[in-house]
């Protein structure tokens, strides 16, 4: 519980920058919401259990950003405006309408996530015993999962929850640590709490399709920790990332309202 972070050098197959890593997880959630929208047909159910990995890569990339922002506050703020902005065309996904009040956007999850770091900080920034800063960090994490479930949060307060395992998760002392939380809390999350449909394989084994979502860790932990890009470029992808989410879905909600 002690605030350590880890900060190893990258190994020899962390080869994955921050874009890469953003791409990756983009391109997995076009072919979810492809799937979704406009290929929702027999055959193509790979579409969506590929989409599955997407989720805990944009959840790790949340906690990553918050960590080294230089302001937490335009971090939370560019959060819900986008959050905003994406609503709309995320009703329009979900539903076929302009308002869907039982239904908000990943962005609100993230949201509802940031405040709960935030908390986190303020936990760890405490001085008391190991225990009572546990048992606190457990209350926030409780009080994460019933605000994004009562807030109807896409991914639920499992979604909110996600982004907190792997801030938590920065906190041990050793890399296999961080990777040992990182993989135990996701197949908890995923395996165990969200489960869903169930996918057979030809032998009789079975497993839950949101268990797929433990092959992002592959990803994540191919990641180096740096950017690959600089200055203007740098700004301008992190501006296609904001604005790949509502754009996306807003084409193929529409392509599939008007011309499906």
């Amino acid at each position: 519980m002690d605030a350590v972070m880890t900060a190893a050098k990258p190994r020899w197959y962390q080869i994955f920058s921050r874009e890469w890593l953003k791409g990756f997880a983009m391109l997995f959630m076009l072919f979810d919401h492809a799937y979704m929208t406009v290929v929702h047909v027999a055959g193509y159910t790979w579409m969506t259990q590929i989409g599955r990995i997407a989720f805990p890569i944009f959840a790790f990339q949340i906690a990553e950003g918050y960590t080294h922002t230089a302001s937490k506050k335009k971090y939370l703020l560019h959060l819900f405006v986008f959050a905003l902005i994406s609503e709309i065309p995320y009703n329009l996904m979900m539903g076929g309408a302009i308002i869907g009040p039982f239904h908000q956007n990943v962005m609100f999850t993230f949201v509802l996530a940031v405040l709960g770091l935030a908390l986190l900080d303020k936990v760890r920034a405490l001085r008391a015993p190991v225990v009572v800063r546990a048992l606190l960090v457990g209350v926030i994490c409780v009080a994460s999962v019933v605000a994004g479930t009562l807030c109807f949060v896409d991914y639920t307060g499992f979604g909110v929850l996600t982004v907190l395992l792997f801030y938590i998760a920065k906190w041990m002392p050793r890399r296999y640590l961080e990777m040992a939380v990182q993989f135990l809390g996701l197949w908890f999350i995923n395996w165990v709490l969200l489960g869903g449909k169930v996918i057979l394989l030809a032998n009789g084994f079975e497993f839950p399709e949101q268990g797929l979502a433990l092959l992002s860790l592959l990803f994540i932990w191919m990641y180096n920790g740096k950017k690959a890009l600089t200055g203007a470029s740098d700004r301008a992808f992190r501006s296609f990332g904001y604005l790949f989410y509502p754009a996306h879905i807003l084409a193929l909600s529409l392509t599939a309202l008007f011309l499906l």
